[in-house]
């Protein structure tokens, strides 16, 4: 009998393993975006993944509170939220929601107004091109992943806007699919001899079971428009034609080094499938 019970734990154990290997992170309602820098007058964005009713938003300080005008867009499935006053300047605000609350911690809901926002609109001065990028086939357990990451110049300090990507099957854009994305700059090492883009800024992109990215795979031929979302929510449109992007089946061929993410998703999936077929291992043993 106590063979028996020592088999049922284990054949548990194996079973839960398995289940979370397909499993996401509970409470996926909405993905949040806004500008690093945060103004009185700066919006939020919310990507909706369920259909799930957001309800009421609001964003409180320990002396007032904002409340939002919530305003559905023509964006990959995004809500904009518009402060309905001014927030309060060098003040620290927290997002009260419910769907909210039970997906992103007290910290990710947090953000601070900054003072002396831009004085010009963001603006595309080069670009996009395909900088870097990796594809997993995955397994039936993980299934495929990939992410992709682009380079291109503007004239703000990337802390001031967002980018929308559009990517199409098709040049004219009859169909396209929409994603706000979060800039961020690299520096260039200073051994490089070409110093023409010294600090570079980039977009990335990611996808698997969990997470709503740019879905490719190897031999995959699409275009792409980007454009710049202002921190208070105007979209400047890109003054470039859309760029032709090609997925070689060999990464390595355009990739000048491996995409150095690795995200937590992906990681503990295979984990979990390791210790999966380690029970497989061991009930087999035992017979």
């Amino acid at each position: 009998m106590k063979i028996n019970n020592k088999l049922v734990f284990i054949f548990f154990i194996m079973h839960s393993a398995f289940s979370w290997g397909y499993s996401c992170p509970a409470n996926q309602y909405f993905t949040k975006h806004h500008t690093q820098n945060m103004y009185p007058n700066s919006v939020l964005w919310l990507q909706q993944h369920t259909g799930t009713n957001i309800g009421s938003v609001a964003a409180k300080s320990k002396t007032d509170t904002v409340p939002f005008n919530l305003k559905t867009t023509t964006l990959n499935n995004e809500i904009k939220l518009v402060p309905k006053q001014p927030y309060l300047k060098n003040t620290e605000y927290t997002l009260v929601n419910k769907y909210l609350e039970q997906q992103y911690s007290a910290e990710d809901l947090t953000f601070k107004i900054s003072d002396h926002p831009p004085v010009v609109q963001p603006r595309l001065e080069a670009a996009p091109t395909l900088e870097k990028y990796q594809y997993h086939q995955g397994d039936m357990q993980t299934g495929p992943s990939g992410e992709m990451q682009f380079k291109f110049r503007a004239n703000l300090d990337p802390a001031d806007y967002l980018v929308r990507l559009k990517v199409s099957q098709s040049n004219d854009f009859s169909a396209a699919s929409e994603y706000i994305l979060e800039p961020f700059q690299t520096q260039k090492a200073d051994h490089l001899s070409d110093k023409s883009d010294a600090v570079l800024t980039h977009v990335r992109s990611y996808f698997d079971a969990c997470h709503w990215g740019v879905r490719f795979q190897e031999n995959d031929h699409f275009w792409i428009k980007m454009d710049l979302i202002s921190h208070q929510g105007d979209l400047i449109t890109s003054p470039f034609p859309a760029s032709e992007i090609i997925i070689a089946p060999e990464p390595k061929a355009v990739a000048s080094k491996p995409v150095d993410d690795i995200h937590t998703a992906n990681f503990w999936q295979k984990l979990l499938i390791k210790i999966k077929s380690f029970f497989i291992s061991l009930f087999s043993f035992l017979g």
